[in-house]
Parts: structure tokens; sequence; C-alpha cells
């Protein structure tokens, strides 16, 4: 069951009201619980409050004078309005399999010794998408199977870390396309990694890891978000 702590200091923790469901990316002001839905854990009972549900919402997110804004490869920001309840679940936007999850707030590290790591989701032309299969909700329950644009795919990273540790000399391989291939690599070029020498892992030497990468195309979005994890 998923659960939120609070504290006011640091020192002294109580729990959080109880969410209607699993919830991720928990800020200040609450925790997203699906495309669309912010709920607040904080208090006597859960505060909800409703935004487009169109796939903008990523884990930095926070939410200021009736609008929420949010980080991903640019600034976003939209209405946000209290509800009574939670606001319902999109049939579409939301898939529940056949990608990547783009709520992750802390996905798994490539290394062991990874510093800094971040995988930021970024946008792609709707042109270089195929058709892959996905598990809807349907309203009032159930799910059913379609096909939505996207495309998914597992790349293989190779690089070295420098001294400072810092990487260099990136190589993709099995990028679908040169669009994923350069955000791949610009990713990485910004991850820093402990440059501490041992008999496994001696400074400058070569580090690997997988990449899962994720398209899909909303039907309200003028392109497709690709979200990234390491594996």
């Amino acid at each position: 069951m998923a659960m939120a702590l609070h504290s006011p200091d640091g020192v002294k923790w109580a729990h959080g009201t109880r969410a209607p469901s699993e919830f991720s990316a928990c800020r200040v002001q609450g925790c997203i619980l699906w495309d669309g839905a912010i709920v607040s854990l904080y208090g006597e009972k859960p505060a909800f409050t409703a935004v487009p549900a169109d796939g903008f919402l990523t884990p930095v997110w926070a939410l200021a004078k009736g609008s929420v804004c949010s980080v991903g490869s640019q600034l976003t920001c939209a209405n946000a309005l209290p509800a009574d309840s939670p606001p319902q679940r999109p049939q579409s936007n939301r898939p529940t399999t056949g990608g990547i999850d783009p709520f992750l707030s802390s996905p798994p590290r490539p290394v062991s010794d990874c510093l800094i790591c971040n995988l930021e989701a970024f946008p792609l032309s709707k042109k270089l998408l195929g058709q892959m299969p996905v598990t809807v909700n349907l309203p009032g329950g159930g799910q059913r199977q379609m096909n939505m644009s996207g495309i998914k795919s597992t790349l293989e990273t190779e690089f070295l870390v420098r001294p400072d540790g810092s990487t260099d000399q990136i190589r993709i391989k099995h990028a679908p396309n040169k669009e994923i291939e350069s955000a791949v690599k610009e990713a990485i070029q910004y991850w820093v990694l402990s440059p501490t020498a041992s008999d496994n892992l001696p400074t400058g030497a070569k580090r690997k890891a997988v990449i899962e990468v994720s398209c899909m195309s909303f039907p309200s979005n003028e392109e497709a978000t690709c979200t990234l994890r390491a594996e």
C-alpha cells in the first residue's frame, strides 16, 4: 500500500491520510495520483486538484494561484482546479501498460557509483512513430487493448568517465532513429559519476548502461513525448 509521511521539522513524523490509489512524485503540495489528478495527503482527508490529462506532468511540478507548472524538456503551465473527488482517470492518455511510466520520481541508476544521472522526457515528431499495443482504462472500470502511435526501444550505451566524474566518448547502439540517439547522448553528457578508482572500476574505464525508451503520442499533443529509464 502506498503511504505518505510528513513532518514540519524533520524530527516528528505523521502518517498522511490514505489515498484512493497508488501515487508518485510527492512534493510539499501533494502527489501525482494519475495523469490529470494531484492529491494532497497532509490533512485530515485527501484534497484533490484537477489538471489537464495530456501527459505534461513530470516529477518536477508545483502549484501556485490556480496554476500547475511542470518541468520536462521545457517549462509548461496549465490551469489547476480544486476538486471534491478524484478527477476521472483518463481513458487513453495514460496507458497502464506498453510504455514507461513518465511519473517515476527516482529512476534506477544505471551504475552503482552514479551521482547525477537524470533522464528527462523529451519531445519527438509524430512522423517518426509507428504503432504499439497498450492497455487503456475504460470509463466505469475495466480495460481493453488498443494500438496507439508510439515507439519503444532498448538502447545499449557505452561511455568513458573522466577523472572529474563527467562523461566522454558516448556511444549509443540500437537507437530507432537519429533524433532519439541524439537526445539520449545529450542526457548522458550531463551525467556525473564517482571518479574514485577501484580494482573493479578504475578511473577512465568504460562504463555501460541499458536505457529503455518509450515514446507515446497523445491526441491533444502536437508532438510525442519520450520517456527514458535506465535498467
